[in-house]
Order: structure tokens, then C-alpha cells, then sequence
């Protein structure tokens, strides 16, 4: 009586009635990405590269800004500025406790354009690079641009792209403005958080890069305009929060957003007495940053005369401390907007 002749269509020593891809000689079993294609995970994330949306980066930032505002690539959040007089805007590089370290020019903005955000919304070259870019924007011809910066430390101008919607340029709403920047659904791609001046409506302009995809309310209700959103923060993949800070007593508080949408608030705290956390008068919240060994993002406070300080912020979101960023900071250079 023959023998049972064992087909073995790859070649690979599995016979095809227990190999389960028969017609792949480097697989098995189909696993994660199938048969026919390896399930290779190139950044060692644990993710095969088959449905890794970044096959390799192991943090899945797809080339973004590691550290939020860290403009230097060097792992300490930094900050831009801007001489009010001269309207140069400058890179401050800060160290792991906030402290200004260094400095370099990027570019001197023509009359009217305001950094109104940051964010990585590519190169001219396309794709992120890992260096945020500045949101500018014209109140008086709504027009937007991304002013496009890299370089080995971060602060080189590259040139520029407006934003677009549909294959046209995109202008502002009369009477709204961009009032920050963070990557609200976790996509990967900064959004832009946009407030109407007269009704203190807030809106989530979802991007693609420089392309306007669809816009959210982020509450169903309008905001009360003595509450000016003082800085926008990712705190991970679909969650961010929004800073505001009341203009009449200093008070701040945060909305956490999950994804496009409101779903609770919270005032920060004092952790030597419980009270509710003001700025003493003439100094202003400008911005947040996650330094190393931070529990919760730290806060970025200038005065009107000038100097900038860093509030220590605890995982209980109490204030615990502060030290210099700069001390003799004069009032004309201004921590643009986040």
C-alpha cells in the first residue's frame, strides 16, 4: 500500500494540511499582520509594524515633539518669546528645573502677524520633523499661517504654509482667534483651539498638517469672557486640558477635555493653606510644560515687568513651589501663546 504523499506547497517543512499559511515559507500561523507578511516590530514597542501607526517610534509620536515645546530636541521643555518692540521672535532653551539657558533668534514677524500657538505641523520637505512649529495669525485680514522651524537646535525658520480648507486658503471667522494648539484627539496631528471674542464660544479646529478637517464645540454653552484661556495642554493620547485664569482676582482652573469634548473642571490649589491658586497682581499664566521629574504639568508665569517664573505643581494639581525661569527678563520680550 503507497505511503500518504505530504504536500509541502512552501517548501518550508510544514506540510500544508497542518501549515496554516501553506503558501508562505517564512510563516506558520497567520498571526497578527497575516499570511504573506512578517510580523515585524521594527521600534520593539510590542506592536508588529502591520498596525503600528508608528513603526518606528517606540513611543508612537510618529517623529513629534518627544517633550512637549522642547524646541532643542535636548529633553527639557522650552519657550518662545517675543520682543513687543522689534517683534524678533526668539527661542529660550530652559534646563530640567525651567531655568533660561540659552537663546536664539528664529524670525522677526511682519506688522499685525501674531504667534498665537505651537505645534509640529510638519516641514516644507512634508511629514513631522520633531520640532514645534508657531501658529501666526492676522486679526485684521483673518488669515493664518504656520511659520515652519527646524534646524540642529530647533530655532532656524524654514518658511512657511497657510492653513487650508478644501484646497483654498482658510480664513478666521470675523471675530474669532486661534488660542492654542495640542493634539486633542490623539491622532497625532496638532489641533487648534479657537474662541469667539464677543460670545467666549470655544471651538476645536481638527487638522490634518495644514489642512482643516472638521471643527467641535468643546462645551455646549458659551464661556464667560473674564476667564481668558491662559494655555492648552495634552495630557496623553485623546486627553488634554485648558488653562484659564479669571482677570479680575488671578484665580486659575483647568477644563479636562476627552478628546473634543468638555467633561469636568477643577480650581487649582495652594498646598500651604488650601486656598483656591491666584497670581499675585500683574503677573499672568503664559504657559504649561512638563519638566523632568514633574508629578503635573508645571506652570509658566510672567510679570508685566518682565521676569518669568515656574510653578511647581503637585499630581494633586497644588501649587508646592517656584523657582526663576528668568529674573531680569525685561517687559518688552513676552512668552508667546501656547
Amino acid at each position: 500500500r503507497p505511503a500518504l504523499e505530504l504536500i509541502d506547497s512552501d517548501s518550508d517543512g510544514t506540510p500544508d494540511c497542518v501549515d496554516g499559511c501553506p503558501n508562505d515559507p517564512n510563516k506558520t500561523e497567520p498571526g497578527i499582520c497575516g499570511c504573506g507578511v512578517a510580523d515585524i516590530d521594527t521600534d520593539m514597542d510590542g506592536a508588529p509594524d502591520c498596525v503600528d501607526p508608528c513603526p518606528n517610534d517606540p513611543n508612537d509620536m510618529c517623529g513629534a515633539e518627544m517633550v512637549r515645546g522642547d524646541i532643542n530636541s535636548d529633553g527639557n521643555p522650552d519657550l518662545f518669546v517675543v520682543d513687543t518692540g522689534t517683534r524678533l521672535n526668539s527661542a529660550w532653551y530652559l534646563d530640567a528645573e525651567g531655568m533660561a539657558v540659552g537663546a536664539a533668534p528664529v524670525v522677526t514677524g511682519p506688522p499685525n502677524w501674531n504667534v498665537a500657538a505651537k505645534g509640529d505641523f510638519g516641514s516644507p520637505a512634508g511629514g513631522q520633523d520633531g520640532h514645534p512649529d508657531l501658529v501666526v495669525q492676522n486679526l485684521l485680514t483673518r488669515q493664518v499661517v504656520i511659520w515652519y522651524l527646524g534646524g540642529p537646535d530647533g530655532s532656524e525658520y524654514l518658511g512657511f504654509g497657510y492653513l487650508m480648507r478644501d484646497g483654498a486658503q482658510m480664513m478666521l471667522p470675523s471675530g474669532w482667534s486661534i488660542q492654542g494648539s495640542a493634539d486633542f484627539d490623539g491622532d497625532g496631528d496638532p489641533d487648534l483651539l479657537v474662541r469667539n471674542g464677543s460670545t467666549g464660544r470655544l471651538v476645536i479646529w481638527q487638522m490634518d498638517g495644514l489642512d482643516y478637517v472638521d471643527y467641535h464645540y468643546v462645551y455646549p454653552q458659551n464661556t464667560a469672557l473674564v476667564w481668558r484661556v491662559a494655555a492648552v495642554y495634552e495630557t496623553g493620547l485623546g486627553a488634554s486640558m485648558i488653562i484659564f485664569q479669571n482677570q479680575n482676582n488671578g484665580q486659575i482652573l483647568r477644563w479636562n477635555l476627552d478628546g473634543f469634548q468638555y467633561y469636568s473642571w477643577s480650581y487649582y490649589t495652594r498646598q500651604d493653606n488650601g486656598q483656591i491658586l491666584a497670581t499675585p497682581p500683574g503677573w499672568s499664566v503664559v504657559g504649561i510644560r512638563m519638566f523632568p521629574g514633574d508629578l503635573q504639568s508645571s506652570m509658566i508665569v510672567q510679570s508685566t515687568q518682565g521676569p518669568v517664573v515656574r510653578w511647581i505643581i503637585n499630581e494633586l494639581n497644588e501649587w508646592t513651589g517656584w523657582n526663576w525661569i528668568s529674573q531680569t527678563n525685561p517687559a518688552h520680550t513676552r512668552v508667546t501663546q501656547d
